[in-house]
């Protein structure tokens, strides 16, 4: 059978007949024992594979990262992503959350799932000031600065999100 193509209902209804029970004492295994040297074989093939072919898979790994893979789109990871999994912004973060170490900073609340936010959206610096490439958005003074960033619980977090997108939407869109 070709891959892609489907079984017709003639064939369908023949497999169903067939085999439309085959555990337990149907089974034309039921009750069959393997031999020592079967279950030997069994074992070594569930064994961790050898270290000759684990080169050999890490060698083909190797060669299929970004335009390499089979399912690369042509770099279409969003700006945002890209900027929020820069190493800067893990110190802009780490440099807010120093302000309020533990504490909400709307319900002052002591929480274990404290988020750091922008107080004024990424997504609006980013079109306000045309940012591009990440080399742009790196020289945009305004995107890290310490004083637009505070520390929220997600509850606080969730609200203040949904409040920017109503508000900045127009500009952000």
């Amino acid at each position: 059978m070709k891959k892609g193509s489907k079984h017709s209902n003639e064939s369908r209804a023949k497999m169903r007949e067939n085999h439309y029970d085959v555990s337990g004492i149907n089974n034309p295994n039921y009750g069959k024992r393997c031999s020592e040297e079967t279950k030997r074989k069994i074992s070594k093939a569930n064994r961790n594979p050898s270290l000759e072919i684990r080169n050999k898979i890490s060698q083909h790994h190797a060669n299929v990262w970004g335009i390499n893979n089979p399912r690369w789109r042509g770099g279409i990871t969003p700006l945002y992503k890209l900027i929020r999994n820069r190493k800067e912004y893990f110190k802009w973060r780490n440099d807010v959350s120093k302000l309020n170490p533990n504490r909400c900073k709307h319900c002052s609340r002591e929480d274990l799932s404290l988020e750091i936010d922008h107080i004024i959206p990424l997504c609006y610096f980013i079109t306000k000031n045309n940012i591009k490439t990440i080399k742009m958005a790196l020289n945009c003074p305004e995107l890290w600065e310490i004083s637009n960033g505070q520390v929220l619980c997600r509850g606080c977090h969730a609200l203040k999100t949904q409040k920017d997108i109503q508000k900045y939407n127009k500009v952000t869109r």
